[in-house]
């Protein structure tokens, strides 16, 4: 490995040493030969060897995890066994590699193509031999059919055959009839035929006959299919008005069902109105009653007592009083006064705590506002922060991304 390379800083991380430097500072470690330092409490960086007390040796990188020395601990343990594993951190492209594996590529590219090439020559020579042999097969094919009709022509003349005479197309046109004007034909040819009686009279005569009484029997035939028809369609008429009619006194009797429940429940409920009627005008006679005897009873007896408020006895004394004194009436009257000015003072003090009640809530509320308002500002500030730090990080992605793009396909590192 160049040890140019492992002499490169990282702008993001300055402590990270070699080759990993180079990936912006992401995941950046040192070698492990014994020279990282750890830091302690106070920030300063202290040799590996002399590591201050309560704390692990940790590599540079580490040091962000100051708050943390199990997870910082753990980090390392994890490397040394990595280390353990690889013997050594590999960094770089191996440019033999790559080449090697190019012309390996670009070789098995070679060979695919002469196969393909070998196999599109086999292919197209097996297709010239199968043309050939079809050519072959269909000039034979050719031949024999032109031999077939040579033949045909030259000894299978429909002429020369024997059975020529038997489908002879001309025979009917040289023959003559077998009854013509002039002559008879002889007993022995036995030649008659059915179409010779269809010019007799007798013969047209009962043909006409035969045909009146078949069109006679079709017409008899629709007149009873006409006739059955209509009888069918009158008895479904009559059908049709007994169930129009069994429906209309079926309706009838429906209404007439109801009228009567109607008419029930009217003759009811005027029961039940005369009933209610009566009781209340018994109760209503019953009511007045009571109310006499009672004004009876209070002008019989009570008369000549309420007419003084009391009355005096044969010791000269005060007795059987009916109404309070004029000092209990005028302590009861100063009493619902003193009543009434506390209901009034109560109101008018639990006015005054609404309105401080009304204060403090209108405070509250503009004192929510302002935190609301200052809490509001807090974060369009953070999201502004948030946005600048991402189109920074994403200008740096996008950089990042070009160079190792760059890198891939020059096969060596232009840092």
């Amino acid at each position: 490995m160049n040890s140019s390379l492992c002499t490169i800083k990282s702008q993001l991380a300055p402590q990270a040493d070699g080759m990993l430097s180079v990936l912006a500072g992401f995941s950046p470690r040192v070698p492990f030969d014994g020279t990282a330092r750890s830091l302690g409490s106070s920030g300063r960086t202290t040799p590996r060897g002399s590591t201050p007390r309560g704390r692990s040796t940790w590599d540079a990188d580490l040091a962000t995890l100051d708050f943390d020395p199990k997870l910082a601990t753990k980090i390392m343990a994890k490397r040394k066994q990595a280390q353990a594993r690889s013997g050594l951190f590999k960094t770089g492209l191996d440019i033999a590699t790559a080449g090697m594996q190019v012309d390996m590529k670009r070789m098995a590219k070679e060979r695919e193509r002469e196969a393909d090439k070998a196999y599109h020559q086999e292919v197209q020579a097996r297709a010239a031999l199968f043309d050939a042999v079809d050519d072959a097969v269909q000039n034979r094919r050719r031949q024999m059919q032109k031999d077939c009709v040579e033949f045909s022509l030259a000894s299978l003349r429909k002429e020369s055959r024997r059975e020529y005479a038997l489908s002879d197309p001309d025979q009917l046109k040289r023959d003559f009839p077998a009854r013509r004007e002039g002559h008879e034909v002889p007993f022995s040819s036995m030649q008659k035929f059915e179409g010779e009686l269809a010019t007799d009279p007798e013969e047209i005569k009962e043909r006409r006959k035969q045909m009146s009484s078949w069109l006679s029997a079709q017409v008899q035939v629709k007149q009873d299919r006409a006739e059955r028809a209509a009888e069918i369609d009158r008895r479904v008429d009559e059908a049709y008005m007994q169930s129009n009619y069994l429906r209309i006194a079926c309706e009838e009797a429906v209404v007439q069902e109801l009228n009567e429940e109607t008419l029930e429940t009217a003759r009811e409920n005027r029961a039940l109105a005369s009933a209610r009627s009566a009781r209340r005008k018994a109760a209503q006679e019953k009511d007045n009653t009571a109310t006499l005897e009672h004004c009876a009873n209070v002008v019989e007896f009570n008369l000549m007592r309420e007419r003084h408020d009391f009355d005096i006895g044969l010791t000269g004394r005060k007795r059987d009083y009916k109404r309070c004194s004029h000092e209990e009436e005028q302590g009861m009257w100063d009493t619902n006064a003193a009543l009434v000015q506390m209901h009034a003072d109560e109101k008018k003090a639990m006015a005054h705590v609404d309105d401080e009640y009304v204060k403090i809530g209108a405070a509250v509320d503009q004192l929510g506002e302002a935190v609301e308002e200052r809490l509001a500002d807090i974060h369009l500030k953070q999201r502004l922060t948030l946005d600048v730090d991402n189109k920074r990080l994403a200008k740096e992605q996008r950089e990042r991304a070009l160079k190792e793009k760059a890198e891939y396909h020059s096969f060596a590192c232009s840092c």
